[in-house]
C-alpha cells in the first residue's frame, strides 16, 4: 500500500528536519557497519564464501537498491530483525557442513580441518553461495527502503545535498566504529549487539509519512 506523499504539518520545520537527519545518519551508520560485519563474519562461518569476497558487497548493494526503489511503499523495517536473525541462524547451520567441488584446482575440503570428523559433506559450493546471497540481499532491502525514504524527505522539504552529506557522514562513522571494534579485538557477538541496538533505535523512532 503506497505511502502518502502529502507533507505532514511539521515535516518541513527545522525540528523535524533535524530528527529526520538523525534517523538518516543512524541508518547510514548501520548499513556500513552491517556490511563490514557480514564481510568479516560470513567467510569465517561458511568458508567457501572466502573464495568470493565480493558476494556480501554485491548482495548488500542489490538489497539497498531494491529497497530504495520501493521507498514510497509500505515500510518493511519491522521485518528487518527477523531477516537478520534468519541469516545468522542459517549461516551457523551451514558452517557445520563441508561444501566441496570436484576439480583439479578446487580442493575446497582442505579448508575444513577444523570441523568434526563426522561433519556432513555436500558436493556443490553453489548452494551455500546462493542461499547466503539471497538472505544478505533480503536483510538490506528494509534498510535501503528506510534510507531512500529519508533521502526523499530531504529532497522534498530541505536540501538533497544536505541529506546526502548526512548519509556520507553516517557511513564514515559506521566504518570508523567497526575499525575501532576490530582493533580492540572484540568478538562477533559484540558486533551483532551493536547492529541490533542501532536497528531497534530506528524502529523505535519509526515514522513513514513523506
Amino acid at each position: 500500500m503506497p505511502a502518502s506523499i502529502s507533507a505532514p504539518p511539521e515535516s518541513s520545520d527545522h525540528g523535524s528536519i533535524v530528527k529526520f537527519g538523525l534517523e538518516l545518519g543512524i541508518a547510514s551508520l548501520l548499513v556500513l557497519f552491517l556490511e563490514l560485519v557480514l564481510i568479516r563474519w560470513l567467510p569465517t562461518q561458511v568458508q567457501v564464501v572466502a573464495y568470493f569476497p565480493n558476494l556480501v558487497l554485491i548482495a548488500a548493494f542489490l538489497g539497498l537498491g531494491i529497497g530504495a526503489i520501493r521507498s514510497d511503499r509500505r515500510s518493511l523495517l519491522p521485518f528487518w530483525p527477523a531477516c537478520l536473525l534468519l541469516l545468522v541462524v542459517v549461516t551457523t547451520l551451514l558452517g557445520g557442513v563441508a561444501f566441496t567441488a570436484r576439480g583439479v584446482t578446487e580442493h575446497l575440503w582442505l579448508l575444513y580441518r577444523d570441523l568434526p570428523q563426522g561433519a556432513p559433506v555436500v558436493e556443490g559450493i553453489q548452494y551455500p553461495l546462493m542461499v547466503l546471497f539471497a538472505l544478505v540481499t533480503l536483510c538490506f532491502v528494509p534498510l535501503g527502503q528506510y534510507l531512500g525514504h529519508r533521502l526523499e524527505i530531504f529532497r522534498r522539504h530541505s536540501s538533497p545535498l544536505f541529506g546526502y552529506s548526512i548519509d556520507l557522514g553516517g557511513s564514515a562513522l559506521g566504518v570508523t566504529a567497526f575499525t575501532v571494534l576490530s582493533f580492540k579485538g572484540t568478538f562477533p557477538v559484540t558486533w551483532f549487539v551493536g547492529v541490533f541496538v542501532l536497528g531497534f533505535f530506528l524502529m523505535r523512532r519509526h515514522r513513514w509519512p513523506i
